[in-house]
């Protein structure tokens, strides 16, 4: 005969009434220290998130439609792995902002198991990205977006990264750079047809203008954004640069056409100093 104690029975009423839909990431995690009855319980809830963030130091944010929480997760490995490997778990975005030890453990012992992350968008965003190569435990038919930052130092992976699973099916692949566009590897991206490139720092008006020329003659990609949020582009340097006559729309003077040789398509350029988009249209 199975004998609960008063503190078990007042949770299995808890499960009863449906009342975990009230409880935040910290009371599940509270809730599963109580016995190993109590746990099975807690783990069988649908965590209902839609992000994650890792920020440092085991400290780890959980969003959902009614809770934020941030929680230091010293001693609670195991619960945070129970809630990202919990099979009902869907989530719209995971970020990380350091990638130190800590996260390193959590992300070995993911990818040491058979369940797949199901979340639809992965950020990197310190300046080491060489982890995105080994995150198998993403699942892929599931992962549409990807961000991650590039320096000189890690400039060397992209190779690498380009060519993995992660980055072959994705329907945008978004770059962070503080590199200047005069040593970025742009070469590198003729692979990716969907690409949002960030530049954070020294612009190079005429290096950008250079690239989108060669992809729009190669006919390489399908859309790209480029941008550079420290230093806009030099509008009428860009409009000067792409001034052939036939590319011109009339009434339209940032935007350009360039025709696609033996079909009838063609690419369109939008020129704004935020932001420049080169793309496909079919």
């Amino acid at each position: 005969m199975v004998v609960l104690t008063e503190l078990e029975k007042k949770y299995l009423v808890f499960e009863h009434l449906n009342l975990s839909q009230y409880l935040d990431i910290k009371d599940r995690i509270s809730l599963r220290n109580v016995s190993k009855r109590i746990r099975s319980i807690v783990d069988s809830w649908d965590p209902k998130l839609t992000e994650v963030y890792y920020q440092q130091c085991n400290s780890w944010r959980f969003i959902s439609e009614s809770f934020n929480s941030v929680i230091k997760a010293e001693d609670l490995s195991a619960s945070v792995l129970s809630i990202l490997k919990h099979p009902k778990l869907r989530l719209e975005k995971l970020k990380l902002y350091r990638q130190d030890n800590q996260w390193e453990a959590v992300s070995t012992e993911l990818n040491r198991t058979d369940s797949k992350l199901s979340i639809r968008k992965f950020e990197i965003l310190n300046n080491n990205s060489k982890y995105i190569i080994t995150s198998n435990f993403l699942n892929l038919e599931v992962l549409e977006e990807v961000s991650l930052c590039i320096t000189n130092e890690t400039k060397t992976e992209i190779h690498k990264i380009l060519h993995s699973d992660q980055c072959k099916a994705l329907q945008m692949l978004t770059v962070n750079s503080y590199m200047n566009p005069n040593t970025f590897p742009f070469k590198c991206f003729n692979i990716c047809p969907r690409l949002n490139l960030q530049f954070h720092g020294v612009s190079a008006d005429n290096k950008i203008a250079y690239v989108i020329k060669n992809i729009v003659r190669r006919a390489l990609i399908e859309i790209w954004y480029i941008s550079n949020d420290v230093n806009p582009f030099n509008i009428t340097f860009m409009q000067q640069s792409f001034r052939r006559e036939d590319t011109l729309i009339k009434g339209y003077p940032n935007f350009r056409h360039y025709l696609i040789p033996e079909t009838e398509e063609y690419y369109e350029i939008e020129l704004e100093k935020e932001c420049i988009r080169v793309e496909w249209m079919r």
